[in-house]
């Protein structure tokens, strides 16, 4: 989650999400902060695009055929 937290351009936002993940439910707090500043949906779509991503590159590494 760090990484995607880096990737946020708005300092405000990136620094509000950063701030999240430390400590205990870091999880919780994270999901409950990107739904109150409206970045819920674009979330989601990045975290499924980095999921894609390694798989596909973990395929590819271990020559396994795909199909996007």
């Amino acid at each position: 989650m760090i990484n995607e937290c880096f990737g946020v351009n708005d300092l405000i936002i990136r620094n509000k999400l950063l701030g999240a993940i430390k400590g205990t439910s870091a999880f919780r707090r994270f999901k409950d902060h990107i739904i109150d500043i409206g970045i819920e949906e674009t979330w989601y779509s990045f975290r499924y695009e980095r999921y894609k991503e390694t798989v596909i590159n973990w395929c590819k590494d271990n020559n396994i055929a795909y199909v996007e």
